[in-house]
């Protein structure tokens, strides 16, 4: 979740917010504002924490801590929980998972398709050689998009998805949003998210539905 995208393109984690009446934005693959604080093996988690230090600042504002998890089966478990480090609060926070999954492959990665739930909040990936994927949250995404790679618009000006409900059979990357809000001064708030991968849609709701029992007990 902190590698760009195998098309160099929008990936993982993304985040904006208002403090002391500046807008800031940045994203887990950039290098000038984000820096790397400590990583380590917690049992079979790993902890990834990092600062936002936006360069014109001596003192960063925001950490950012990514827990993350997998087992035997193809799931991967992440915990993002954003901390202010200020004094002041930090506003408006939304928080962005931006994925391009390329199911099936490099040899046929153009004929994906995606589809989201606002019942269930659950995404959901696929392609025609019986490969699927889904992504699910708690909280539930507050919003979502489904889009070319290259056509997400996150940042020009644009701080919400779009909320599209499918996209495919096309080269597609999937995108979701939640509202942090506001942080005080060392507030932290967490999103949980599993990501599942099977042969079939029975199979990766089966595996989804087991990853976050695990989640619970590992995670929590």
């Amino acid at each position: 979740m902190l590698l760009k995208n195998p098309t160099d393109y929008q990936g993982g984690f993304w985040f904006s917010y208002m403090h002391e009446g500046e807008y800031f934005k940045s994203a887990s693959t950039e290098v000038e504002s984000i820096k790397l604080i400590r990583k380590e093996q917690i049992g079979k988690k790993l902890r990834v924490t990092l600062h936002h230090k936006p360069s014109a600042f001596k003192k960063p504002k925001l950490e950012v801590q990514v827990d993350l998890l997998s087992y035997d089966e193809p799931v991967l478990m992440i915990r993002y929980r954003m901390r202010n480090i200020t004094e002041e609060p930090i506003k408006e926070m939304l928080l962005y998972n931006l994925m391009d999954f390329d199911v099936g492959g490099p040899a046929s990665y153009q004929d994906d398709s995606a589809a989201f739930n606002p019942e269930s909040g659950i995404m959901r990936v696929w392609d025609p050689n019986g490969v699927f994927v889904s992504i699910s949250s708690e909280p539930k995404p507050d919003a979502w998009e489904i889009s070319a790679p290259a056509k997400n618009k996150l940042g020009d000006g644009r701080r919400d998805l779009l909320k599209n409900l499918e996209y495919g059979p096309k080269d597609i990357a999937t995108a979701l949003q939640w509202h942090i809000g506001t942080l005080d001064a060392d507030q932290s708030r967490t999103v949980d998210m599993v990501l599942a991968a099977s042969g079939s849609q029975e199979d990766t709701s089966a595996l989804t539905s087991s990853a976050w029992e695990v989640f619970a007990a590992k995670m929590r």
